[in-house]
């Protein structure tokens, strides 16, 4: 008998997770700096495939003749966040801006200092330049209170209001910016090790632009659609496997 195959349910997690993640690029295709995920694979180690001579009595015999390898299929190993950039949209709106370099706006969330390239701030009530959900966007000097909507934004990343610099926006970049985990609302924030934090010294900030999202519609769906026909394919084999056990149960068990 052939020992160390058998049937592993790890190729239908990682189709989940591919799901999962595909799902939220589409999610995020009209999200000003989202960033898509993609997962990546490893296999599962390698099994031996033992051939064992079976006496009488079910005892195997010393002899054991070496069959081969078999691969219960792959994992997920990470999901992988695609730091590319993407096309650049203009608004016009002078709270919009975008990172025509690398690196990240720093913003200032309830649990503390998160990253984002999504660029779609906003004044708040208060005169502070915030994200979609109220978080204030830090300046190298704190939040930024620009008072209104009538300010500019150099190319170098200083804040001027009525003709005056009151900050200039804290632009830092990463390292290893693949250790980031994702937040909400296109943030990142670093993991308790770290991710590498460093200021970028030269910043190129364009104002009444954004980013756009660098996920690509035609793309996503053809892995969708793959992924689908993959849980069909997945789907006939237990039916197989199902059929197969009934019969031996019901067939060859019945056999005297």
């Amino acid at each position: 008998m052939i020992r160390g195959l058998y049937i592993s349910t790890a190729g239908i997690d990682v189709q989940q997770a591919r799901l999962n993640t595909l799902t939220q690029n589409l999610a995020n295709l009209n999200t000003s700096g989202y960033k898509k995920q993609t997962v990546v694979l490893q296999n599962f180690a390698n099994l031996l495939l033992v051939n064992e001579k079976v006496a009488i009595g079910g005892v195997p015999k010393q002899n054991r003749l070496t069959v081969g390898h078999s691969c219960l299929g792959p994992l997920v190993s990470q999901i992988y966040t695609d730091f590319n950039p993407a096309a650049a949209k203009e608004t016009n709106k002078s709270t919009d801006l975008m990172l025509a370099t690398e690196g990240f706006f720093t913003v200032q969330t309830p649990t503390g200092e998160q990253y984002t390239r999504n660029g779609a701030f906003q004044v708040n009530g208060e005169g502070y330049l915030v994200t979609a959900t109220g978080d204030r966007v830090l300046g190298e000097n704190g939040p930024l209170q620009v008072g209104s909507e009538d300010f500019v934004v150099t190319r170098d990343a200083k804040i001027m209001v009525k003709n005056q610099e009151i900050d200039v926006l804290q632009i830092v970049s990463f390292t290893n910016p693949h250790l980031l985990s994702p937040g909400e609302n296109s943030c990142f924030y670093q993991p308790p090790r770290g991710a590498g934090l460093q200021k970028v010294d030269n910043p190129q900030v364009s104002q009444g632009f954004l980013e756009q999202a660098n996920v690509e519609l035609t793309n996503e769906m053809a892995k969708l659609i793959e992924v689908l026909r993959i849980y069909e394919a997945n789907q006939r084999l237990v039916q197989v496997q199902d059929d197969l056990l009934a019969k031996a149960v019901n067939q060859i068990g019945s056999i005297k």
